[in-house]
């Protein structure tokens, strides 16, 4: 199972790396100029201070972004409605609009961050590239590659250290290496293709997200079935919490959102537009 999956559940539990993208309603635009990315970039800022959570790389592009993001505690969901809503209104209100920004939820995978980190830094950096925005991806302002190659003046948004001690303990020789490495991956395959049930991973690392999600919430559901879906949320948390089915005709023909809210733990089971694939 790869992007064409119009299936995804949205987990969410502590210690967690994802990859997290957002598209705008019916492809159009998100950001229209200058103030708008500036914008954007200050509510991330701000939801960072306030969840306490780790950027490893993003890029804003005209109808969409990717952020990769490291969650400390269980929070993603809060965090990505914060970050959505507040832009979504900050537009409405400069452009005189009403309704949707963005096209349904945000989309995020839980990723294994040892093997797919450097993959997903480097498919995040050059997709203005691919996207014929720039010929280089460090000529793209709007994305963490500056940052990479360059720091930033004003406090750097990307934790960096990371990715770069993967190249070597001297900076400057990390940043030369890594610099290489993306320019090398302009005609690599994504690594999104490799998403299996909302995780980018391998067999082991998904099963060991399988186990987790046991431990906390019951069984993994069933998402090839709608029915099983709902009984698998809705009676595996009788003694843990609580679930709730809303439905939603008008999102899907399946019609459905299933939600579970934990301290530890929560899935949202939603049935959707498939992932972004550029």
């Amino acid at each position: 199972m790869g992007l064409d999956t119009a299936r995804q559940l949205r987990i969410e539990y502590e210690e967690t790396f994802y990859h997290i993208t957002s598209r705008g309603n019916q492809r159009e635009k998100i950001f229209w100029d200058t103030k708008d990315r500036e914008r954007l970039k200050a509510i991330l800022e701000r939801t960072q201070e306030r969840y306490g959570y780790l950027f490893h790389g993003y890029v804003l592009m005209n109808n969409h972004y990717h952020l990769l993001i490291e969650t400390p505690l269980a929070n993603i969901k809060q965090i990505m409605q914060n970050v959505n809503t507040s832009y979504t209104v900050f537009v409405n209100r400069k452009y005189n609009r009403s309704g949707h920004l963005f096209q349904g939820r945000y989309k995020g995978f839980i990723v294994d961050k040892d093997r797919y980190l450097l993959a997903l830094s480097r498919y995040i950096h050059l997709n203005p590239v691919r996207a014929g925005a720039v010929k280089r991806a460090e000529e793209y302002q709007w994305s963490s590659y500056r940052e990479y190659l360059y720091g930033s003046v004003d406090g750097a948004l990307t934790d960096m250290d990371e990715t770069l001690s993967f190249f070597s303990k001297h900076r400057a020789v990390a940043v030369r290496k890594y610099k290489e490495f993306v320019e090398a991956g302009i005609r690599a395959k994504t690594p999104l293709g490799d998403v299996a049930e909302s995780i980018l991973g391998g067999r082991t690392f998904r099963e060991r997200v399988h186990g987790r999600f046991a431990e906390i919430v019951g069984p993994w559901p069933d998402i090839e079935s709608t029915s099983t879906t709902v009984t698998t949320l809705s009676t595996g948390m009788e003694s843990r919490g609580s679930a709730s089915i809303t439905r939603r005709p008008q999102a899907h023909p399946f019609g459905f959102i299933a939600d579970i809210e934990l301290t530890r733990c929560s899935l949202i089971s939603a049935f959707g537009p498939s992932p972004l694939t550029n």
